[in-house]
């Protein structure tokens, strides 16, 4: 059992007492605690021998008394590991999202055969939607989806209400995008070569290089994200296919392949590789029709 004091200003402390077993386990703890903490006050130039890193033994129970100066040179030293433990859930967290919208993808194309397609149209080939909005039945949010006037563009009175109500799912957790915003980061490559041509939607039969190595959807720096309900993919230059993407994690991006699985690409990757991994070369069969609604 443990419990804290904080004295506030003008001087600033903090009172950890820590209530052990017994004797032997609270003079076990202390060691524990100065093994610990050596390493990270050596590094920020203080000595772990100072009687004021020293928690006091008190018959069963540990006490640490910290100054301003102690709690500010504690949090200076656990900063880099806090920072590397946030960036590694972000990390998972994107790719959750990425797997989720591309398992999304496949419960759409099992029910309408094939791929949501950037964006559906009017009868009178109007780009309306946006394919995040087309999923959206497919990640548990049917209510919301129902919201939508489906024969209506994504900019029209009634819908332009519903771009503040992004899913989660859709916003990266590095980003520094406010969610209000309805920006997103998640976008899929746009291209005649992709799986996502502007103008019609694919089915996995036109997947010629196989699922395992065709990205399906990809994270994009917060410089081009889009909003989430606008039907636009992230138009693709196959000359430089690096551009634009990640920029929230170092050294590469996340992407979503065709088959579900989530991979890390690096920066370092060669064009011609990633070029090849967002094509999807395309056999003589019909395309699927765009999504009409």
């Amino acid at each position: 059992m443990a419990a804290i004091g904080v004295d506030g200003p003008p001087m600033t402390s903090v009172r950890l007492t820590v209530q052990a077993r017994d004797a032997d386990a609270a003079a076990a703890l202390r060691g524990t605690w100065l093994k610990a903490v050596s390493p990270l006050v050596r590094q920020k130039g203080d000595s772990s021998t100072q009687p004021v890193w020293q928690p006091q033994l008190q018959g069963d129970r540990l006490v640490l008394n910290l100054g301003k100066s102690q709690i500010d040179m504690l949090f200076a030293a656990l900063s880099p590991s806090v920072e590397k433990f946030r960036q590694r859930s972000w990390r998972e967290q994107t790719s959750n999202h990425l797997k989720q919208m591309a398992i999304a993808m496949h419960n759409y194309h099992d029910v309408h055969g094939t791929f949501p397609p950037v964006g559906s149209r009017s009868p009178e080939g109007k780009l309306l939607l946006s394919w995040r909005v087309l999923i959206l039945p497919f990640i548990e949010q049917n209510s919301l989806y129902e919201q939508f006037h489906l024969n209506e563009p994504w900019d029209s009175p009634h819908n332009r209400q519903l771009i503040e109500k992004m899913p989660e799912c859709y916003r990266c957790p590095a980003s520094n995008l406010l969610p209000a915003e309805g920006l997103s980061t998640y976008n899929v490559p746009m291209g005649a070569e992709t799986i996502f041509p502007s103008d019609r939607a694919l089915s996995f039969r036109e997947i010629k290089d196989g699922t395992s190595s065709t990205i399906l959807a990809m994270e994009v720096d917060d410089k081009h994200a889009a909003i989430w309900t606008k039907p636009e993919g992230y138009p693709l230059d196959l000359a430089r296919p690096a551009e634009g993407l990640g920029g929230h994690f170092e050294g590469g991006f996340l992407a979503a392949m065709a088959d579900c699985s989530v991979r890390f690409l690096s920066e370092k990757v060669k064009p011609e590789i990633l070029r090849a991994m967002f094509t999807a070369p395309r056999g003589p069969e019909s395309l699927g029709p765009v999504a009409r609604l």
